[in-house]
């Protein structure tokens, strides 16, 4: 290669509503939980659920329609449901075991549905319900019932919950509905009831296909902790054209063409974040320096849907230029607040009023849709059982000197 040192204008994917993270790829997993559409679809949406939360229903009855219809059913996305039951719902574990049991007698999508229907009829609020209900349920889809409620009064299915639970936990879940999009070895989260619109962008980026790559030459290199590919894919007139790729998903493609006297000009992502990069293939180094959000960026090749603006989406709370992900407590602004599902900032609630999420309450613990403070009652039972420790010391004192002086 004649030219050894390029100065390159590479771009980062910065998503803040539906961050890619490469890593998490080689660990999400579907399990054996049931699913929508073609098992070998090429995208997958893992869904982790609740079957009484409020925010769950709201997906099911307003987004998770058109994801079926538009994509599910052209078998272009594989869709999973997996169990995240939340400890502050008391119907959502038996819910869960309720869909499995279905899952036994072929009905698992018939369970899923009707659940949350059952609950729309009710009203637009977390709606409370039984072990009982669910068993009538089932019958009214038309399942076994003495199969069904042998297995739901067994638990048999407890084991398998608080597996997908623990997965969740572990790929970064702490609330519901959340969504992990993936494809080959990227992955995409959505976090909350999203609108349609949000799944249709992060499933029109994932569909970008890399096969019209030309063959190339490959170089590593490692920056700040982190690997990059360098491959030259074309040389030209004009120069070398070459793309980088970032294993751990803080860097994707960028393809870009010498101007002149090396000054390598990115020509396409929206969206991110543009760096210099300075590489010597020779030496196999290069430098990060990085330039700042792209404005106009244009795509000669991928059909990349155009944003209105030049800055990354918030799908949370915008506050003093930052996003703050729905359910973050935000300690700079006065008064304890969160960011709620809306995108607004609101303080955080005092004890003993209604709730949905710990993170709503300045306790820090929500209980049967109640701000708790549980410090404050352990306290008062402390001090309670110190009134009596020191009543019945008076009392033993009183007898004691009754009978001392005898």
């Amino acid at each position: 290669m004649k030219k050894k040192i390029a100065v390159l204008m590479i771009f980062a994917f910065i998503f803040l509503s539906a961050q890619s993270i490469a890593s998490l790829a080689e660990k999400i997993s579907a399990d054996d939980d049931a699913y929508l559409g073609d098992e070998n679809a090429e995208i997958t949406i893992i869904e982790f659920v609740d079957y009484q939360c409020l925010f769950c229903r709201r997906f099911y009855t307003q987004t998770f329609p058109q994801l079926v219809q538009n994509y599910v059913n052209t078998n272009e996305v594989k869709f999973v449901v997996r169990d995240f039951p939340l400890r502050f719902h008391p119907s959502a574990q038996v819910s869960s075991e309720a869909t499995e049991c279905a899952k036994e007698q072929g009905k698992f999508w018939d369970m899923h549905n009707k659940i949350f229907d059952e609950q729309n009829e009710q009203g637009q609020e977390t709606i409370q319900f039984t072990k009982e209900d669910v068993k009538n349920w089932a019958a009214e889809i038309g399942l076994d019932t003495t199969r069904f409620n042998e297995c739901l009064d067994s638990n048999r299915y407890k084991t398998e919950v608080e597996k997908d639970s623990k997965d969740g936990t572990v790929y970064g879940v702490q609330g519901t509905p959340h969504f992990f999009i993936t494809k080959g070895g990227l992955t995409k989260e959505i976090v909350g009831s999203q609108y349609y619109s949000e799944f249709e962008k992060v499933i029109n980026e994932l569909k970008i296909s890399d096969e019209d790559e030309p063959e190339s030459n490959e170089y590593t290199f490692t920056v700040e902790n982190k690997v990059f590919k360098l491959k030259i894919v074309k040389e030209s007139e004009e120069g070398p054209m070459f793309v980088i790729t970032g294993t751990d998903g803080f860097l994707s493609k960028a393809y870009v063409k010498d101007k002149t006297n090396n000054i390598f000009k990115a020509e396409w992502y929206y969206g991110t974040k543009s760096y210099n990069i300075v590489i010597d293939i020779e030496r196999e180094r290069l430098t990060v320096e990085p330039v700042g959000w792209v404005t106009e960026p244009q795509l000669p090749t991928y059909p990349i849907p155009q944003e209105e603006d030049d800055k990354p989406t918030c799908s949370g709370c915008e506050y003093d230029n930052q996003c703050f992900s729905v359910g973050l407590r935000i300690a700079d602004i006065e008064g304890s607040s969160y960011c709620d599902k809306d995108g607004n900032i609101k303080l955080q609630k005092a004890d003993d009023e209604q709730c949905q999420n710990d993170f709503e309450c300045v306790s820090n613990s929500c209980g049967n849709g109640i701000c708790q403070n549980f410090n404050e009652r352990i306290e008062g039972i402390e001090e309670e059982l110190r009134e009596q420790r020191s009543i019945l010391q008076r009392i033993l004192d009183f007898f004691s000197r009754l009978f001392g002086s005898e």
